[in-house]
């Protein structure tokens, strides 16, 4: 009754958070950070066991993931010509989870699972926002925290 297995997925996304920088651990409201999540996708492995007459299948889940995460740092009293710069990447990272999915028919399941993904750090170089333009290499640089996303997700599935 055991199923091992593997599963992958590409997804269009539109999420996005916006939060202010700190500096020596105070917010600082004139300096935001927005963080959007615009394309992500994974390899997995499964592992379930299947019960109920061969209908339905649990599962644990777990691989690599990637996520395409655009970062936008702006400055509300800005004075220069620049308000805001942004940067746009592919951040790697892993996945796993577990979930259910059930026959309702004989080519059809429905499937729900709970999946947790976590993206790396990255360095983020604001010379145009944070810097004086007059000065090369003047600017700020900060390690942004690990992106990371909780998602429940349900599903139907066609078995050729």
């Amino acid at each position: 009754n055991l199923l091992v297995g593997f599963e992958s997925d590409y997804e269009l996304r539109n999420g996005d958070d916006k939060s202010f920088q700190e500096f020596e651990g105070i917010d600082e409201p004139q300096y935001t950070a927005k963080t959007e999540m615009k394309d992500s996708a994974s390899v997995r492995a499964r592992l379930g066991y299947v019960f109920n007459d061969g209908k339905t299948l649990g599962y644990l889940t777990a691989g690599y993931a990637m996520a395409n995460i655009k970062r936008t740092m702006s400055d509300a009293l800005n004075e220069g010509s620049v308000p805001s710069e942004s940067d746009t990447k592919w951040h790697e990272g892993w996945t796993a989870g577990f979930g259910v999915e059930h026959f309702m028919a004989d080519k059809i399941s429905l499937k729900a699972d709970y999946r947790y993904s976590n993206y790396d750090q990255e360095t983020i170089n604001s010379n145009q926002v944070y810097g004086d333009p007059l000065i090369p290499g003047d600017g700020y640089t900060q390690k942004q925290k690990y992106q990371d996303e909780q998602s429940v997700r349900l599903g139907v599935a066609y078995h050729f």
